[in-house]
């Protein structure tokens, strides 16, 4: 666990910290790692923050989600990621709400968030990956019995 720990703060500082670069080629590779690699792990460390709450607390964590992933999510970058991302955020909400803690260990609770989690980061940015497509369109259009998925493909 230590070596795992330390691990993790190196990568952090890796990050945080870039390496003396001499020409294009090593900036563009700092960039990328800046792009890509930096919020995966800035987000599993706030899933990982967030799924130890949830081990000593989950329903103050649920709480605080229910009532604070509206404001979270106003500001996101359009209509459309908007929904994902609060449905995520109040699906993770309503399960910590619901728990019964005393049936679980801490170890259980957290493992279950942090899958919470990670289904949470596979939706939301499937949905934004499918919806950057000009030529690929999803949509979910609700009836009076369910709803209907609808897909576009332009060509």
């Amino acid at each position: 666990m230590k070596k795992t720990s330390y691990l993790l703060i190196a990568l952090l500082c890796a990050g945080f910290f870039p390496a003396q670069t001499q020409g294009g080629e090593n900036e563009k590779s700092n960039s990328s790692f800046r792009t890509y690699l930096l919020p995966v792990i800035g987000f599993e460390a706030g899933a990982a923050f967030c799924s130890i709450w949830a081990a000593y607390s989950p329903k103050s964590l649920g709480v605080a989600f229910a009532v604070f992933a509206p404001i979270a999510t106003h500001g996101t970058d359009g209509y459309r990621t908007t929904w994902p991302v609060l449905i995520g955020f109040e699906s993770l909400a309503a399960y910590n709400l619901i728990i019964d803690e005393k049936s679980r260990t801490r170890r259980e609770l957290f493992r279950e968030n942090m899958i919470g989690w990670q289904l949470f980061a596979l939706f939301t940015g499937s949905v934004a990956l499918l919806q950057k497509s000009n030529s690929l369109a999803f949509a979910y259009i609700p009836a009076k019995r369910g709803g209907v998925f609808s897909v576009r493909y332009s060509f």
